[in-house]
């Protein structure tokens, strides 16, 4: 049985390096862990720094905490294919509406480049049409949650 309040390393690690994790996120995060088990000097520093302290430059702490915890932070391009992913997951779990869900993975597509473009590059198609015509909207829905199935199956976990 997984801890629901486990934290998912590899997505954390994912909007770490694409600039979504804030510095108050990344507290929560060290005193998750801490609470988890894992420890280091990195992450005690960063589980204890003050709340008005949290503005400072916390950049090279939080990557070597991220090392004490055994998880190597990904390339931007890994990054966006992560959370592309968990974008799919949440397609298929039914957490989120597939229009919304492939609005978002076009936002990471975007965000991170043309790198890895192919593999979400239906998503873009499939949120474009609906832009273009919102009357095939069921269509389209339908076709976005076979692909959020094709992400989860065809592309391993980090890219």
């Amino acid at each position: 049985m997984t801890d629901p309040e486990a934290i998912d390393l590899e997505v954390v690690a994912a909007e770490w390096r694409l600039g979504r994790l804030e510095a108050a996120d990344a507290r929560r995060f060290a005193l998750r862990l801490l609470e988890q088990g894992f420890t280091g000097p990195n992450l005690l520093e960063l589980a204890g720094t003050p709340a008005f302290a949290l503005g400072r430059d916390l950049a090279g702490t939080v990557e070597r905490a991220f090392a004490e915890a055994g998880c190597a932070l990904p390339t931007r391009e890994e990054a966006g294919l992560v959370l592309s992913r968990e974008v799919a997951r949440a397609i298929f779990e039914g957490r989120v509406e597939p229009y919304e869900g492939a609005q978002r993975i076009w936002t990471l597509a975007y965000d991170v480049g043309e790198q890895n473009f192919e593999k979400v590059a239906s998503f873009v198609g499939y949120a474009s049409e609906i832009d273009d015509h919102p009357e095939s909207l069921p269509f389209y829905e339908l076709r976005i949650k076979e692909e959020a199935v094709r992400l989860l199956r065809d592309v391993a976990p980090g890219g």
